[in-house]
């Protein structure tokens, strides 16, 4: 059961020079979402009710200068957001297999927490020559978390609570980049960047059974890529080659015995893979396009527990190859509309840390069509999962639940009517 209550507002101010733009976005938001997670009733029955508001503003100067073809960008994004975490135990009505009411035991989580960001930063591009282009950035982001806990702190179960405090962060993030246009139908491209994440309000106060996760360590990255781009007859094509290292990356272990689940800060994981996209027209009424990733990512260094070490094993939930083909076709009698033909192919991919049990992965195929009847009137239509496959959307492995899949749709049909007044 989900039941989720939302509002944006913003305005926007921009004033365009021919050399400069000043832009200002001021906004703000109201979320509420009352949850009862239907993934958690076998081993920790919970409901839940979050609620958050959010001010905040968008600002950035950018000023073009003629020597080099330079671009000055300096910016600023603030954000206050007040938030509170409302949360009970259930205790569950269960009839052959079947869950089939709930009451309400002990008030596990009760806390108001408050959302504070500032962060100022600067990017520039120049051209040192026709040929070569390059850009810098730096962004600093400070963080901080005003936590107030309306319950009694709580240090043993799997419930724990952590006393009322505040919680900062701070961090400061280059990048470099560079082009060069090797000739008008090739270019080449390389980066480097380095990010951050600081740990979410629920992955800091949500404590759960861990001994300790208002020390949460902020997520650290470095990444480079590298790659080329260009057209080759009726075609073009992008290709690019990817090495990022995350530091205290923030993982949920879960515990194979009774299925409880820990927040921490692994020490080290690593993501490498290569990506290709292309697109050709083959005829005047027929294209086509592919997407090609082939990527690993790995546990570097990751010891949840004592005799447990996860070090050099694959990451659950990460499918090495996904690939999605795409066949159009565009006759004039559809007055602008087309027909497709898609295949999607997910990998396969280990459904536990300790890589014992894998999900064997997919292909789904999936037609579509549209047809223009005026400029104003489109029919359409869609048939999803075109074979029936029978597929899983997400997939996991635990000895406490066994095996457990997220079933993708069966054959769908899909058609309407969309008219437009403007």
């Amino acid at each position: 059961m989900r039941k989720v209550e939302a509002l944006r507002v913003s305005t926007a101010y921009e004033k365009e020079t021919e050399d400069s733009l000043v832009s200002m976005t001021p906004y703000a938001r109201y979320n509420s979402m009352e949850l009862l997670p239907n993934w958690s009733l076998s081993y920790d029955p919970q409901h839940y009710t979050t609620e958050n508001v959010s001010v905040g503003l968008l600002s950035k100067y950018r000023r073009d200068f003629a020597p080099q073809r330079t671009r000055l960008i300096v910016g600023l994004d603030l954000d206050h957001s007040p938030g509170s975490r409302d949360e009970n135990a259930l205790n569950v009505t269960k009839v052959n297999g079947i869950y089939t009411s709930y009451s309400k035991v002990a008030k596990t989580y009760d806390y108001d927490v408050a959302y504070t960001g500032v962060s100022p930063y600067v990017h520039v591009e120049t051209s040192v020559t026709d040929k070569l282009r390059l850009t810098a950035g730096l962004r600093l982001d400070y963080m901080s978390y005003d936590y107030d806990n309306n319950l009694s702190t709580s240090t043993t179960g799997s419930h724990r609570r952590p006393d009322s405090t505040t919680v900062d962060f701070d961090h400061l993030s280059p990048k470099l980049g560079a082009t060069y246009a090797f000739s008008s139908h090739l270019n080449g491209f390389v980066s480097y960047r380095n990010t951050f994440r600081a740990p979410s309000e629920s992955q800091l106060f949500r404590q759960g059974q861990a001994e300790n996760t208002v020390d949460l360590k902020p997520v650290d990255a470095d990444s480079f890529e590298v790659g080329m781009r260009g057209k080759a007859g009726k075609g073009s094509y992008e290709i690019s080659v990817y090495h990022m290292v995350k530091e205290d990356d923030i993982l949920s272990y879960r515990n194979t015995v009774d299925g409880t689940r820990e927040t921490q800060n692994a020490g080290e994981t690593k993501h490498r893979g290569i990506e290709l996209g292309y697109d050709r027209a083959l005829t005047q009424t027929v294209a086509i396009d592919i997407g090609y990733s082939y990527a690993k990512h790995t546990y570097e260094a990751w010891s949840p527990k004592t005799g447990i070490n996860y070090s050099g094993n694959e990451m659950k939930s990460a499918p090495r190859q996904i690939d999605d083909i795409r066949l159009s076709w565009r006759p004039s009698q559809l007055n602008g509309g087309r027909v497709e033909l898609s295949w999607s192919h997910l990998g396969s991919y280990w459904l536990d840390d300790e890589n014992s049990h894998r999900y064997d992965g997919h292909d789904v195929y999936h037609l579509r069509a549209n047809h223009m009847l005026s400029k104003q009137l489109e029919l359409f239509g869609r048939v999803e999962n075109l074979t029936d496959e029978r597929y899983a959307t997400a997939a996991s492995y635990s000895q406490f639940g066994g095996e457990q899949f997220a079933p993708g749709l069966p054959r769908t049909v899909y058609a309407g009517v969309s008219y437009s007044w403007m």
